[in-house]
């Protein structure tokens, strides 16, 4: 069983801090009165920073026998090896099932219809391991081979 580690971009929580922050700024201007905005809007914070911890504490990817299996908070699941059909390497998919914590991940096409987005420390790595496992696995824009 091997683990992979998730990316980690500080790119990606600042979105999340500017889009908090934009809320913060329709909560100041309600009326409602000073204190009661600051609570607000510290609250508002302190939940983002807690949800972005938990997030990175928890996300991880295995990859088993056959199985890649992957973690993310209240995500989980579990996918065939033999079943995965593509990888896009380096893009971000922007809707969708998304266990990452960065951007330049991969997308992994299985079954017939579906995808998933990770964010593996090393794509080069996780792309091999995977290839080793299913050489038929069609690899798309992966630049850096062995």
């Amino acid at each position: 069983m091997i683990t992979f580690k998730p990316k980690r971009s500080l790119k990606h929580f600042l979105i999340l801090f500017v889009l908090t922050s934009f809320i913060a700024l329709v909560i100041i201007f309600q009326n409602i009165p000073l204190g009661e905005k600051l609570g607000v809007i510290l609250s508002l914070y302190a939940l983002i920073i807690a949800l972005n911890a938990l997030i990175l504490y928890t996300t991880h990817y295995l990859v088993d026998e056959n199985r890649f299996s992957y973690r993310s908070l209240f995500f989980s699941g579990v996918i065939e090896i033999s079943n995965i059909k593509k990888m896009e390497v380096g893009k971000t998919l922007w809707v969708g099932l998304k266990p990452a914590t960065a951007m330049a991940g991969i997308i992994i096409h299985y079954n017939s219809f579906d995808e998933i987005y990770i964010s593996p420390e090393n794509n080069k790595d996780f792309v091999h391991t995977l290839l080793e496992i299913n050489p038929s696995i069609q690899v798309v824009n992966f630049k850096n081979k062995r």
